[in-house]
């Protein structure tokens, strides 16, 4: 349910930070979308003056990023959730999204200490036996310590940064009431929902403050991999994690993307690519579950060329059907069935779609390009993003989720081809794909789901004579109403509005007229040159009301 949007004309308690985000995008030369969401009126407030940045030698989407960035922790991560909706920002601003880092100055070390004793209600002596000085990371919302348990094990202890959780609630509440302003004056905005984007951005980000959940990812990783030697899940010390701090087993590596490291170290960057795209492939089709943002900051190689994930704070959830849709849409492109893409794309909408003449060969277009091309020499990224933008030309509304898996599988093949340049996640998905589809044609499947759809039939005709009882019952009780809702006529309501006031000032015009004409043939005093006065006064107002009416006739503004 979304909250209530209050209007930026009440939100007085925070105009300081009004102000500060005005003078932020002004200095980074946004002034349009400030002039677009009608916020003159705070130049009757201090803006925080700075010399603005040249507009001319950076574009639009890094100055994006360095406003994002100055803004801090909210909109850092505001600039992240948006570089996964290539619905809502052009193909050049995601890309620089997507280079957003969310790397800042650590908090001391003392504050950090005293969260994690108030956290455990504990000194810190009596949980570590060492605890670093020296922040190892440190992001928007948190950072991390390496320390040493009294029984001699490594843990990685991670922090919330303190009174991130009010600093972000303000944000949030200016950014309601912006998206609100966007929908109210920007006609195009109305598409993109912003009041829905803020709530599902709201949900998100308060996700991830609870540190419990990342926990509990981590858990269901440690299930789903138990038996996989190619995996080293990090174990999760619970009994000293709480929603602010979270502490994990101490792991140390190689980064992913340090070839040289990997090289030197004797390890198999071929390999690794294979593993680490294995690993993420079983996640989205076996467990439905998987890591969204692998990129090479997020994983390490150990010995052996073992991965390691790390930061499980941003997951995403793989539906059957959103399985389907994927390996329908890749099997279309290379069969070179644009009807089956379609009813992909139709099957993941959340709107109505009807010019589909125009959608069948602007697919059709597409797939020629890869006409001679097997499934294994698909490049996924390239025809992803080409998919994407086709489905935002034609303005399908497509679950977001998708978008997410979508940016999951560019990211790990554009960490698989940076290990070995022969790299193609396609020849990785195409097992997954032949044994969904194998399961789609199975005979027993059918079965199932003709059962399953049969008792689905009985339950709404054994529920039926209850349902149309209740109807009665509510008929009889004069409980049921029925609302009727139109769509259209306010243009129509707004020429009789205009008609009937212009019948009203006519009918007054003439009244002057005639009460005017009688009182000066009545010879009412007072008199001016032997006409009465108030004659005058009634012509004269008759004669401007008439005028003023003939314009707005003339001009066809609205009364």
């Amino acid at each position: 349910m979304l909250q209530k949007i209050p209007t930026i004309g009440n939100s007085y308690r925070h105009i300081v930070r009004y102000s500060e985000i005005i003078g932020v995008f002004l200095k980074y030369g946004f002034e349009d979308i400030i002039s677009s969401l009608k916020l003159k009126k705070f130049k009757k407030y201090e803006i925080k003056k700075e010399k603005g940045i040249d507009a001319h030698l950076l574009s639009r989407g890094e100055r994006l990023c360095m406003a994002l960035t100055e803004l801090g922790p909210t909109f850092i991560k505001f600039g992240q959730f948006l570089s996964n909706r290539p619905d809502i920002l052009p193909q050049e601003i995601i890309i620089s999204l997507q280079k957003l880092l969310d790397s800042v100055k650590p908090f001391d070390v003392d504050i950090a200490k005293s969260i994690v004793e108030k956290e455990l209600n504990k000194s810190i002596n009596d949980v570590f036996f060492e605890f670093s000085d020296v922040a190892i990371a440190s992001a928007s919302i948190a950072q991390v310590h390496k320390a040493k348990l009294k029984d001699g094990s490594l843990v990685a202890v991670k922090i919330q940064r303190p009174n991130i959780e009010q600093i972000i609630e303000i944000d949030i509440e200016i950014l309601f009431n912006l998206a609100f302003l966007a929908e109210k004056y920007i006609k195009e905005a109305k598409y993109f929902n912003p009041v829905r984007i803020c709530e599902e951005f709201k949900e998100s980000i308060f996700k991830e403050l609870n540190f419990n959940n990342e926990a509990l990812h981590i858990e269901k990783f440690l299930l789903f991999f138990k038996d996989e030697p190619t995996i080293k899940v990090p174990a999760v010390y619970k009994e000293l994690s709480t929603s602010r701090i979270l502490v994990i087993e101490y792991i140390e590596g190689i980064k992913v993307s340090d070839i040289n490291k990997i090289k030197e170290a004797g390890l198999d960057p071929r390999l690794i690519a294979e593993r680490g795209t294995n690993l993420i492939l079983k996640q989205i089709f076996e467990f439905g579950f998987f890591h969204a943002d692998p990129h090479p900051g997020n994983i390490v190689v150990l010995p052996d060329n073992v991965i390691c994930f790390f930061d499980f704070g941003i997951m995403g959830i793989v539906s059957p059907s959103l399985k389907e849709c994927l390996i329908l849409i890749l099997h279309g492109v290379v069969n070179k069935d644009p009807k089956r893409i379609i009813r992909a794309i139709i099957q993941m909408s959340q709107n109505h779609y009807y010019d589909m003449p125009k959608l069948e060969y602007d697919i059709t277009e597409l797939i020629e390009d890869y006409s001679l091309a097997s499934i294994k020499e698909i490049n996924i990224g390239e025809l992803f993003q080409r998919l994407t933008r086709l489905v935002v030309t034609h303005r399908i509304k497509i679950m977001p989720g998708l978008y997410l898996l979508f940016k999951t599988l560019v990211t790990i093949e554009g960490v698989g081809y940076n290990l070995d340049p022969n790299f193609k996640i396609v020849k990785y998905i195409e097992p997954y794909a032949k044994k969904l589809i194998l399961k789609q044609i199975n005979p027993v499947e059918w079965i199932k789901e003709i059962y399953y759809s049969g008792k689905d039939i009985g339950n709404i005709f054994l529920e039926l004579p209850l349902d149309i009882k209740d109807i009665i019952n509510l008929i009889k009780n004069g409980n049921i109403r029925i609302e009727f809702k139109h769509s259209g006529l306010e243009p129509l309501l707004n020429t009789l509005d205009r008609l009937i006031n212009r019948i009203v000032f006519a009918l007054i015009i003439t009244g002057l007229i005639v009460g005017s004409s009688l009182i000066v043939f009545s010879k009412i005093p007072p008199k001016i040159f032997d006409i009465p006065i108030i004659g005058i006064i009634g012509f004269l107002l008759a004669g401007i009301i008439g005028f003023w009416l003939i314009v707005s006739i003339l001009f066809k503004k609205s009364m």
